[in-house]
């Protein structure tokens, strides 16, 4: 029993031997890869230091681990490039200046006084005496000038001959009735500003598209229709309170110069697509389109209710600085980028019965006194002054001496 007993034991420290050596051996299975990577950190440690004390250039030594590649240096590049011009672009948009309101301008021009304006029919018109009997009938176009106004009826003279007609069914030159202090300058009838994003559309930038309408140097025959006129007025009037007055660069516009544009941007396009891309870009959740910019048709300048407008200072004579220049024909110019002088002209102008056009910061209209307009080439009045009406036709007024059972007719 003793002798089973030691066998026992020596069989039991066997074991714990074993163990002891397998413990060991993990350990320096372990040890090693550890060392390796010390010894490989020390190798390469001692090259970079070997590799640099042996160059002889002046260029800093870059081994080929810290070598940059070259897409991922290219692709940051860009990214960086992008975020810059975004954010340039975005502080362009929202560092404009506010809108400040000015010392008032009191004009010499305190009513809408249409006594010896130049008046256009824009439709065949029937002439009245003041009996409401017709007398006459005046083609459309025809150059008149207003002797009197009342109940909505303008006397006129026209072609040697004396009537009635309805003041609302005329154009009226506005240079004639508006405050003084109004500007003008109708770039179509000696060198048209439209463009694209700032470059110049063939055939259309710097052409003559309606001359008939520029009188002398700064002079210009302006049409537009006798209630708008009205309305513009009263706009004008609210324009000097605040220090400001409007300058226009277009009124009524010819319906064969509206195709004519359209016409001559849509081949210039055509030839150029980059340039529709900036006609047809999304801002504020809205695509727009060519037609947003040029009527294909029919424009409601061409019914004389429309109006492009800015702003000038009236104490510098400053033109004051909108999101693009007058006529861009891009997405430069969408009511959704106004500046703040922008977003005053819109709400000055709105406030007086004028609607905005969306995609266009200077156009404003009426659309609801809009009436069938014939295409005319607008003349200044020039017949001189009569007094009578059918058989006398045509007998200037050159002394005291007058009609007067005709004239009492028409007073």
């Amino acid at each position: 029993m003793a002798r089973g007993r030691r066998r026992r034991r020596r069989r039991r420290g066997s074991g714990l031997k074993y163990a002891l050596i397998c413990l060991i051996c993990v350990c320096i299975l372990c040890l090693i890869p550890a060392g390796y990577y010390v010894i490989k950190s020390f190798v390469e440690d001692a090259g970079k230091v070997a590799i640099t004390e042996n160059t002889v250039s002046d260029e800093p030594v870059i081994l080929r681990d810290e070598q940059p590649k070259a897409e991922e240096t290219e692709q940051e590049t860009v990214v960086e490039t992008i975020e810059e011009t975004t954010e340039e672009a975005t502080q362009e948009v929202i560092e404009w200046p506010d809108f400040e309101v000015l010392e008032p301008v009191v004009s010499v021009t305190t009513e809408f006084d249409p006594i010896g304006a130049t008046v256009w029919p824009v439709q065949d018109l029937p002439v009245y005496d003041n009996m409401a009997v017709v007398v006459d009938t005046v083609a459309a176009g025809t150059p008149m000038m207003v002797l009197s106004y009342e109940y909505d009826l303008f006397k006129v003279s026209y072609d040697g001959k004396m009537g009635l007609v309805a003041a609302d069914a005329c154009m009226i030159n506005l240079p004639d009735v508006m405050q003084q202090e109004m500007r003008y300058d109708i770039t179509n009838s000696y060198s048209s500003i439209y463009r694209i994003h700032g470059d110049d559309i063939d055939n259309v930038t710097g052409e003559v598209l309606y001359p008939y309408v520029k009188q002398g140097t700064d002079n210009y025959l302006v049409p537009l229709l006798v209630p708008v006129a009205k309305a513009l007025f009263e706009a004008e009037a609210g324009a000097l309170e605040m220090g400001y007055t409007i300058k226009i660069y277009d009124a009524y516009r010819p319906h064969s110069v509206t195709n004519e544009i359209y016409d001559k941007t849509s081949a210039f396009v055509k030839k150029y697509p980059e340039y529709l891309d900036y006609m047809t870009e999304e801002v504020g959740g809205t695509v727009y389109k060519q037609s947003n910019f040029l009527a294909k048709s029919v424009s409601n300048h061409n019914y004389g209710v429309a109006i492009d407008i800015t702003l000038v200072n009236c104490h510098t004579g400053e033109e004051m600085q909108m999101q693009s220049e007058m006529h861009e024909l891009s997405t430069l110019s969408v009511l959704d980028r106004n500046n703040p002088v922008a977003d005053a002209l819109q709400e000055l102008m709105t406030a007086y019965g004028f609607e905005g056009l969306k995609s266009e910061w200077w156009h404003f209209q009426i659309k609801a006194c809009r009436m069938s307009v014939a295409t005319f080439q607008a003349r200044p009045y020039e017949e001189p002054i009569v007094n009578t009406i059918g058989a006398d036709a045509g007998a200037e007024e050159t002394s005291k001496t007058v009609n007067n059972e005709v004239e009492q007719l028409l007073i």
